[in-house]
């Protein structure tokens, strides 16, 4: 989940990103980056925060942030 927010801390607008595929992107151990949407930010956006429920490598192991 991807939210966009102005300077006042308001959201802005919000875009959802999920990557499925077989070609193995990622490899475990690595970083990489990715867009969570082709539409660009929403005017007046400062500040953007991620929530990430989960990574999985292509070695199939699954990292998730701790709650």
């Amino acid at each position: 989940n991807i939210s966009y927010l102005d300077a006042a801390g308001k959201t802005l607008g919000r875009a959802m990103y999920g990557y499925s595929g077989s070609d193995g992107w990622l490899p475990a151990g690595k970083s990489a980056g990715r867009t969570g949407s082709s539409n660009p930010p929403p005017d007046g956006t400062v500040e953007v925060r991620l929530s990430i429920s989960q990574v999985i490598f292509e070695d199939e192991t699954v990292w998730r942030p701790e709650k």
